[in-house]
């Protein structure tokens, strides 16, 4: 429509043309700027519930990794405190080394030592922090007292590593003679030695 039949209209059409834009105007400004305005508020009210559900979880999830990482921390302490317990190939290779000098301190005669090797055994399953150990034994006969050969028993396993005296036999010499002969079977576990393992 032309401004010359704009303007030969009468006044109420003129009215009712410029209404009808004003009309067109607010229907489009609507559509372009209100309706996803509206639209993104519904879609936020629906899934609010869910969101709220997911941030339950993650807080689900958070605590429960807490609680691991603390169980891991309690397991990786008590690693350490049987790691302690047992010698390494060269602390255990150093304390049969000594066994003669140890069973002499105590006052008791090495008539022999022999070594023997136990079984390999991996302490842990599947683990990055498995310790892999294995037994080591030496058959040892010393002369004594009974109080020197008890002392003997109690030196070997006054140490921060566990030592084992799996078999213990005495046998006196004679009635009236305090001398005894005693075959004892020595046990200590072996690991690979921590520091080595990890620079590997």
């Amino acid at each position: 429509m032309s401004v010359e039949k704009i303007a030969k209209l009468s006044s109420s059409s003129r009215s009712a043309a410029f209404g009808a834009l004003i009309l067109i105007g607010a229907i489009a400004l609507y559509n372009w700027i209100v309706a996803p305005h509206v639209t993104y508020l519904h879609a936020v009210q629906r899934y609010e519930p869910t969101v709220d559900v997911i941030l339950d979880e993650k807080k689900a999830t958070i605590a429960a990794l807490a609680g691991k990482k603390k169980r891991v921390e309690k397991l990786r302490e008590q690693a350490s405190q049987l790691r302690r317990t047992l010698f390494t190939h060269e602390k255990g290779a150093e304390f049969f080394s000594d066994l003669q000098t140890i069973a002499e301190e105590a006052g008791c005669v090495v008539n022999s030592v022999n070594f023997g090797a136990g079984g390999s055994r991996p302490s842990a399953r599947q683990s990055d922090i498995a310790l892999h150990a294995s037994d080591q034994r030496a058959m040892l006969n010393v002369v004594g007292t009974y109080d020197q050969i008890t002392g003997l028993a109690r030196r070997l396993q006054a140490r921060t590593q566990n030592v084992w005296i799996d078999a213990l036999d005495m046998t006196s010499f004679s009635m009236d003679s305090a001398r005894i002969r005693c075959d004892m079977t020595i046990t200590i576990c072996t690991i690979d030695d921590e520091e080595a393992r990890l620079n590997e």
